[in-house]
C-alpha cells in the first residue's frame, strides 16, 4: 500500500561530500532542486527547500523578464538565463531583473 511521508516541500537531503555545505546554497540532483536551509555537515542530512522563492545570485551582464526560465550554473554557482553544459533548470523569474542587478527573484518547484 502507499503511504505518505511528507509533502515534500522540505526534505531530506544527505551530505556525502566531506565539507560542510553552507545554508543557501543550491543543491541540484537529477529532477531536484533545493536550497539547503542550515549548514549540513559532512556525513550528516539537514533539509533542503524544493519549493518557494529565493532570490539567487546571477550572471553579472544578464537580464531576467517575469517568467524567464532561470538556469543555475553548477560550477560558477550563478542563475543565469540560457542551457549549457552543466547548467541545470532550477525555476522561473517572479519579477524583472536588470543586466546590472546582481540577484534575481526565482520560483523553484
Amino acid at each position: 500500500m502507499n503511504e505518505f511521508i511528507q509533502d515534500g516541500k522540505v526534505i531530506d537531503y544527505t551530505n556525502n561530500t566531506s565539507a560542510t555545505i553552507p545554508a543557501g546554497t543550491v543543491i541540484t540532483a537529477g529532477g531536484i532542486v533545493g536550497i539547503t536551509k542550515r549548514p549540513i555537515p559532512a556525513g550528516s542530512a539537514g533539509a533542503i527547500d524544493t519549493e518557494g522563492v529565493f532570490n539567487m545570485v546571477k550572471n553579472g551582464g544578464v537580464a531576467f523578464s517575469f517568467g524567464d526560465d532561470v538556469y543555475w550554473n553548477t560550477t560558477s554557482a550563478y542563475a543565469q538565463g540560457s542551457a549549457s553544459e552543466g547548467v541545470v533548470k532550477i525555476g522561473t523569474a517572479i519579477e524583472a531583473a536588470t543586466s546590472a542587478g546582481a540577484t534575481v527573484k526565482v520560483k523553484i518547484g
